[in-house]
């Protein structure tokens, strides 16, 4: 069973995907080809990714609204000894964050450069640090949180720079 259900979630990501209808009323035609426990387990999966959400929102309300700056600097990339700055604003507004990074210094040419991807990760893990209880992770526990890194910096460098290798949160 635990196989047909992955199957039938790939498929339904991938039409989610291309475009294709993943809608409500074909699911509900799936249902007769694939099995009720599929379609019963789909809507366990979308109440767990939904119930992260109020955790984070509860655990952002927590901190005072208002707007937290820090900077600091990497001392060389490994090509020069030039500080790369790191500089990250903070706002909280009731339930939601916003972690701007304007301000951080132009992509570099060594190695130290993280893509968006890293930048988002390792902001929504620091969060969850903050957490009493832990958050179970999915994407609905990062909605809350905005992250925003300016293309062409060292947060979010334009191709083909060079970037770190991995997750180095």
């Amino acid at each position: 069973m635990r196989d047909k259900i992955c199957r039938f979630l790939e498929k339904q990501t991938a039409l989610r995907l291309t475009g294709d209808d993943a809608s409500p009323a074909r699911l509900a035609r799936q249902n007769g080809k694939i099995g009720v426990g599929i379609i019963a387990a789909q809507g366990q999966f979308q109440a767990a990714f939904a119930c992260q959400c109020p955790m984070t929102r509860a655990l952002i309300a927590s901190i005072p609204d208002g707007v937290y700056r820090f900077e600091d600097a990497l001392e060389s990339d490994g090509q020069s000894e030039n500080d790369i700055l790191i500089v990250a604003t903070v706002r909280v507004d009731g339930e939601a964050m916003s972690v701007n990074f304007e301000g951080s210094s132009p992509q570099v040419a060594g190695n130290v450069n993280a893509v968006i991807a890293i930048v988002q990760s390792a902001t929504w893990y620091s969060v969850r640090l903050l957490a009493e209880d832990d958050i179970p992770v999915n994407q609905g526990c990062f909605a809350p949180i905005e992250v925003l890194a300016p293309e062409g910096s060292v947060l979010n460098p334009h191709f083909p720079a060079a970037v770190s290798v991995g997750n180095t949160e």
